[in-house]
C-alpha cells in the first residue's frame, strides 16, 4: 500500500469523501430502498449500498466491463477505512477509482482515456464544477502548506486496554476499551487460544480527543461451543500489514499478530461467556 502512513486528514481526502458523498446522495435520492442513507462510522455493514452504487456507476450507468484491471471498487472494509480512519491513504487504482465516481471524471480503459456515457437527466451537475474546480485547487495549496510548514508528527505512545479485566468474562459481542496517545486510530485483534488459531482484525476505532478509545468486537461465533473458551485481545496503532491485506487482498484474517504495527499492546485473555451482557457505562 502506498504511505500508509501519511500525515493524516490530507485536504484532498477530506474533499474527496464529500464527493463520494455527495455523487451517492443523488443515488438515494433516485431510489430510498436500494440506496438509503446511512451513517459512516467502522459498521462495514453500513457500507454495502454505497458499495453497490460504485458498481451502478461503473459497470451499468457508464458500462465499463468488469474486467477492467484499471478499474478496482473499494470494498466495505476499505470505505470503512477511508471515512474513518485518518491513517489511511488508498492505493493508485482506488483512489482513481474513488475520484472518477466522486468527480465525474473518465476512467483509463486498456490504457486509453474512456469517453463518460451520457448520465441520467437527474443527475446532472454540472453546477458544482466550477467550485469544485477551486476545492482541489485550495486541497493542493493546503496540502503544500502542510507538508513545508506542519510540526514534526509524534509517534503514539501509551496504548493500552483498560476494559474487559485480564480473566473476565465476556459476552460475544463485548465492548473494548483503552487510551493511547497521539493517534486517531487503533486496531483490535482477537484470537482463540489454541494451538494454530486464527487472528480476527476487528473494525478500526477511533480515539477521542481526550485520548480514550472505545469499541465492539466478536469474540468467537455462534457456535456454543465457543462459550469457556479463552481467547487473547491485543490492540495495535498504525499497522502496515493490515492495511496492505484489506485493501489488496480484501481480507482481515491473519495467520499471526500484526508485528509491523508502530505500538501494539500485550494480550489481554478473556473467557467467552453467554451472548449477552449489560453495556458498560
Amino acid at each position: 500500500m502506498e504511505n500508509a502512513l501519511q500525515t493524516p486528514t490530507d485536504p484532498a481526502i477530506i474533499a474527496l469523501r464529500e464527493g463520494i458523498k455527495r455523487t451517492y446522495y443523488t443515488y438515494n435520492a433516485r431510489n430510498h430502498d436500494r440506496f438509503p442513507e446511512f451513517d459512516y462510522n467502522t459498521n462495514r455493514a453500513n457500507y454495502e449500498p454505497l458499495r453497490a452504487s460504485f458498481e451502478e456507476e461503473f459497470y451499468v450507468v457508464r458500462g465499463l466491463d468488469r474486467t477492467n484491471t484499471t478499474l478496482h471498487i473499494p470494498s466495505t472494509n476499505t470505505l470503512v477505512l477511508l471515512f474513518t480512519d485518518s491513517t489511511y491513504v488508498p492505493g493508485r487504482k482506488i483512489l482513481n477509482t474513488c475520484r472518477s465516481y466522486a468527480y465525474e471524471r473518465p476512467i483509463s480503459v486498456d490504457g486509453e482515456s474512456a469517453p463518460c456515457p451520457p448520465k441520467y437527466a437527474s443527475r446532472n451537475r454540472a453546477w458544482w464544477y466550477i467550485p469544485m474546480g477551486m476545492l482541489v485547487l485550495i486541497a493542493v495549496a493546503g496540502s503544500y502548506t502542510l507538508l513545508h510548514q506542519a510540526p514534526a508528527r509524534i509517534a503514539p505512545s501509551g496504548l493500552t486496554i483498560s476494559y474487559p479485566l485480564h480473566g473476565q468474562t465476556v459476552p460475544r459481542r463485548p465492548f473494548v476499551a483503552g487510551r493511547v496517545a497521539d493517534a486517531d486510530t487503533v486496531w483490535v485483534v482477537v484470537r482463540p487460544v489454541t494451538l494454530g488459531a486464527k487472528c480476527y482484525v476487528q473494525p478500526p476505532i477511533p480515539v477521542e480527543k481526550d485520548g480514550t478509545w472505545r469499541g465492539q468486537v466478536f469474540i468467537g461465533g455462534l457456535n456454543p461451543l465457543n462459550i469457556g473458551q479463552a481467547f487473547e485481545i491485543r490492540a495495535f496503532v498504525n499497522p502496515p500489514s493490515v492495511y496492505r491485506a484489506i485493501e489488496t487482498e480484501e481480507r482481515d484474517i491473519f495467520n499471526e499478530w500484526p508485528n509491523d504495527a508502530e505500538l501494539a499492546t500485550h494480550s489481554t485473555v478473556v473467557i467467552r461467556g453467554p451472548e449477552l451482557e449489560k453495556p458498560v457505562k
